[in-house]
């Protein structure tokens, strides 16, 4: 892909992109289009290094989409004594609600405490020692008090309750902002790319070849240093398993269900759970609550997992040890499964495996990276550029922590200015929270001609767009008033029918998984997983993509049944 703002269609771009690959070479090339991967992608392209990134399926299709939601320093990591690492992660929470906004914010979470008395003063040391890292001070509420901010809390044995404060963000979306930054500073991003192996020179890696997998053509792509950011889809099986290194993958399993919002009644913020060995956390997620996870060893496919009956069914006992609000598999909206790559020994304990990072350069020009918090992923990048460019890294340090990613106030080309010059915030936004939206070429001009968007749609929903949009949300509006798609694209989700056409135009989607999964996340938000809207979907991104109405038949069948087998209630 190419520069975001470029006006072409994204087959077209993709073209010039798969050039660029065939006959430029690169500083730096990474495999794998996680969030370890375009975060490596985006720090060598502040460096001001050649970077390019090549990806088999679509950005963030893996273990970074389907993570808990929490940019967080990590509460059970305490009680196992990683100071460090909570330490950095809060570091890293804070860097991310700079320069991502409106992709991380921070949301109370409620600690019920049951059981005895001695849970009041143990637990709320550890919290107070989490604040003392860099979280924020917890505050202790009464049982009263516990039960009116949380009214479904099992009363039995209730001694009181802690708050704290922690990040929540949208992972997919995460991922597609990092990764557009990083394009928009002239770094090349592929996807529907897979590397086949590694290309060698007198016991170097100077390269990779690659398959393109919409035409199944073969090309090399030159590069001074390879960084395999495979995760999950690394080791046994993976592009480079004949270079795999010291370091090793211990797959785990992590599942959630999804639950309407309505069903557990609560105030402010979500819930965090203690249960024999983790934690299980309810995490708002706009009118849908998100509860999970698991932690258990894994040795089945790690493309597209699927939650196992069993899983499924831990989450729902582990809610009734907490809640008087029965919560049945009926309740289920959806649910998503995530394999962890830890960096381990294979038979060791999941949830005790560390999930500090190691990097690895099991031969020169390769660098590898397993293992790893979604939250330090900015630091994890930086390692692996570090351990890439090795004695030249101290002359080109990292330049993310100060890179305000697409969608954040004063990123990219946005003005902060709306239709009439005056700063466009999010609904209900207050000052000082980051909220301004801005615009990029032509959208004054589009808006005025069409009128105002924004005035006709739900204060709710306009908030909704802000959240994935930031910055970006009158350009969204603008392309929605041009193209005559600002309505509601399904009935009980907040999202416009523009959304579509800017996921495939703006932010690299190829398919209707892409759209709907992972730029919308509607797939795990509605019951029917989107295949209500499929047929709509693939009709407005059919041109765009060069599908006929045969083709975009076959789409809509093929993502009716695999979201069904993904997103569904076994």
């Amino acid at each position: 892909m190419i520069d975001a703002m470029d006006a072409s269609g994204p087959l077209d771009q993709r073209a010039r992109a798969i050039e660029r690959l065939r006959t430029e070479r690169f500083d730096v090339l990474v495999v794998g289009g996680g969030i370890t991967g375009v975060g490596a992608l985006l720090d060598a392209t502040s460096r001001g290094l050649r970077a390019a990134l090549v990806e088999r399926d679509d950005l963030g299709v893996g273990t970074s989409s389907r993570s808990s939601k929490l940019i967080h320093g990590g509460l059970r990591y305490l009680e196992q004594l990683r100071f460090s690492l909570v330490r950095e992660a809060l570091s890293e929470r804070a860097t991310l609600m700079r320069i991502a906004p409106h992709l991380v914010h921070l949301e109370p979470f409620t600690v019920p405490l049951h059981g005895s008395p001695l849970q009041v003063p143990y637990l709320g040391a550890g919290l107070v020692l989490y604040g003392m890292l860099g979280a924020g001070f917890p505050r202790y509420l009464t049982p009263g008090a516990a039960r009116r901010a949380m009214p479904s809390l099992r009363s039995a044995g209730l001694r009181g309750a802690l708050v704290y404060r922690d990040g929540v963000e949208d992972d997919a979306r995460l991922v597609v902002a990092v990764c557009r930054t990083a394009v928009a500073r002239d770094a090349v991003a592929v996807t529907r790319s897979r590397a086949t192996g590694l290309v060698q020179d007198a016991g170097r890696v100077v390269g990779v070849d690659v398959v393109d997998g919409t035409s199944g053509e073969t090309f090399r792509v030159a590069a001074d240093a390879v960084i395999d950011a495979t995760g999950a889809t690394g080791g046994p099986g993976g592009p480079f398993a004949e270079q795999a290194g010291a370091v090793t993958v211990m797959p785990s399993l992590g599942i959630h269900i999804v639950l309407e919002r309505s069903r557990i009644p609560a105030g402010a913020g979500g819930l965090t759970m203690r249960i024999p060995g983790r934690v299980l956390f309810l995490i708002p997620w706009g009118d849908r609550w998100i509860a999970g996870t698991t932690d258990h060893p894994y040795d089945g496919p790690v493309d597209r997992p699927v939650a196992p009956a069993d899983a499924v069914d831990e989450i729902l006992a582990n809610l009734a040890d907490t809640l008087e609000t029965p919560i049945t598999r009926d309740d289920i909206i959806a649910t998503f499964a995530g394999v962890r790559p830890l960096a381990a020994t294979p038979g060791g304990s999941t949830v005790t495996a560390s999930r500090e990072h190691v990097i690895d350069s099991p031969t020169p020009g390769l660098v590898t990276v397993r293992g790893g918090k979604y939250t330090t992923y900015r630091r994890i990048a930086a390692d692996a550029v570090d351990a890439a460019l090795g004695d030249r890294a101290r002359a080109l340090p990292s330049a993310t922590a100060d890179l305000p990613l697409v969608g954040a106030p004063g990123a990219g080309r946005s003005a902060g200015t709306g239709p009439t010059g005056g700063a466009v915030t999010r609904p209900g936004a207050g000052p000082g929270n980051g909220a301004g939206v801005g615009t990029g070429p032509g959208t004054d001009a589009r808006l005025a001609a069409a009128g105002d968007p924004a005035a006709g749609l739900d204060p709710a929903l306009l908030t909704a767009l802000h959240d994935r949009y930031g910055a970006e949300t009158t350009e969204v509006l603008a392309l929605g008033a041009e193209r005559g798609l600002l309505g509601r694209l399904h009935p009980d989700a907040s999202h416009i029918e523009a959304e579509v056409a800017w996921a495939v135009e703006r932010e690299l989607a190829l398919g209707l998984d892409d759209i709907l999964a992972r730029r919308l996340r509607l797939t795990f938000e509605v019951r029917d997983h989107g295949a209500s809207v499929a047929t709509r979907v693939a009709a407005i991104v059919g041109p765009a993509l060069g599908w006929d109405t045969t083709r975009q038949a076959v789409e809509t069948e093929a993502y009716i049944t695999s979201s069904a087998r993904e997103y569904g209630v076994p």
